[in-house]
This record gives C-alpha cells, sequence and structure tokens, in this order.
C-alpha cells in the first residue's frame, strides 16, 4: 500500500503540516479572526486542514489539532499550551461565567491529551 503525504504551507500564518489527503485549495485553513482577533498559532504546531480555529486562539509549540476539531474563542481566549494533543473531532469554546459574572478564559496546559469525540466547557485543564 502506497500512501501520499502532502506538505502543506499557508504563508497567512506560518503553519506547515503534513496530510495524508491532498487539499484542493491550498492555504484554505479554517482559521479566522473575527473582530480584531485573529488566532496565534506556532508554526511547530500541527494543524490538520480539517479543524476550525475562530477568533482569540494562542496554541504553542509542538501542540497538534487534528481533523474535525472545533476550537472557538469567540466570548473569552483560549490557550493550549506546549506539547498537547486534541484529537479528532474535539470541540472546545470559551464561554464559562465565573462567579463575579465575567466571561473566563480557558487555558489547557502542558502535555495534555485530549481524545476523540471530547467536548469541552470548562475554564482550565492541566
Amino acid at each position: 500500500m502506497i500512501i501520499f503525504l502532502y506538505r502543506i504551507f499557508n504563508p497567512s500564518y506560518g503553519i506547515t503540516f503534513i496530510s495524508r489527503w491532498p487539499v484542493f485549495q491550498p492555504g484554505a485553513l479554517l482559521i479566522k479572526g473575527f473582530n480584531g482577533n485573529i488566532p496565534k498559532i506556532s508554526k511547530f504546531a500541527f494543524i490538520s486542514e480539517a479543524a476550525y480555529i475562530i477568533k482569540d486562539i494562542e496554541i504553542q509549540d509542538n501542540t497538534s489539532v487534528w481533523l474535525g476539531a472545533v476550537v472557538r474563542g469567540d466570548l473569552g481566549r483560549i490557550i493550549i499550551d506546549y506539547n498537547t494533543a486534541v484529537e479528532d473531532n474535539y470541540v472546545i469554546h470559551s464561554g464559562a461565567i465565573s462567579s463575579k459574572n465575567s466571561i473566563l478564559d480557558v487555558n489547557i496546559g502542558n502535555n495534555v491529551f485530549i481524545g476523540h469525540g471530547a467536548v469541552v466547557s470548562c475554564h482550565q485543564i492541566r
């Protein structure tokens, strides 16, 4: 069996990733800013071409975000720290309310593995 690997570079975000599937519109990653907040993604992170990342997101080195993952920082900031794996069909969004009725940011710590199909709505994972 032969598996072709495609190396794709998105100059807008400085991201290089390798895919087993061809991308028919290179550079058309689903990474979007909103109301002036643009995701900050390390050039050493792996972002699947089928992941959706929007608004106030920061992704650090050696982190991977896989197929079908949705990371929505529409209400608050989301930080995914070093050496973290976000597996397929994972959903996280900011918006937890604190006891003082303010929106809490989400921080996913170093060396965290979040499994397939997880839905996370919290303030912090270590």
